[in-house]
């Protein structure tokens, strides 16, 4: 087997390389149900979208969402707002409802009421003592910067209220500004 690499300043391009392009596959009227409940969850997250689809890659599920707002953009509006769920004879008219099988274990995230069953839900083990925030540290260490700034900063100033040091780098100037012409 030979390997051949490829670079865009060799690679040939003509009308026939774009020709061989071949067409994504239909939607189905369940893939057409299933995109429906996923933007239902989702919203508009495209890569969430693509991994329900282990087919389609993420600009088929863009053309997909494009091509369901063009055709039903008050559906689509109502889906990512949640206030419908979709309903299976409008997303599927060519199936009749009594082939629909009805998922019953579709949990609406209003009915979970703890964090617990959240995580349960979603998969998420919370069993253990809860990990320590990475942030923690760096909050601690900018803090205890901030406080030795502080206590020098009032022992410097202590310093120059005794009048003993000389402020030999600080040089003040004083000009007259005349400003009897500002009133009017």
């Amino acid at each position: 087997m030979e390997i051949v690499e490829e670079h865009d300043s060799t690679r040939l391009v003509n009308s026939l390389t774009w020709s061989k392009k071949i067409r994504g596959e239909r939607w189905s009227a369940e893939e057409t149900a299933l995109f429906f409940d996923a933007v239902r969850m989702f919203g508009s997250d495209f890569e969430m979208i693509t991994q329900l689809f282990p087919g389609r890659n993420r600009k088929q599920i863009r053309l997909k969402w494009i091509k369901e707002e063009k055709k039903a953009p008050q559906i689509m509006t109502d889906m990512m707002m949640g206030r419908q769920p979709p309903s299976r004879a409008s997303v599927t008219p060519s199936v009749p409802e009594e082939e629909i099988e009805e998922d019953t274990e579709i949990i609406r995230l209003e009915s979970l009421n703890t964090f617990e069953e959240y995580a349960k839900w979603v998969g998420i083990d919370c069993t253990g003592p809860i990990p320590e925030d990475p942030m923690d540290k760096w909050r601690e260490k900018e803090r205890l910067e901030d406080l030795e700034m502080r206590k020098a900063n009032e022992v410097g100033s202590k310093k120059g209220d005794d009048g003993d040091e000389d402020d030999e780098d600080e040089e003040v100037i004083e000009e007259e500004v005349d400003t009897s012409h500002w009133g009017q």
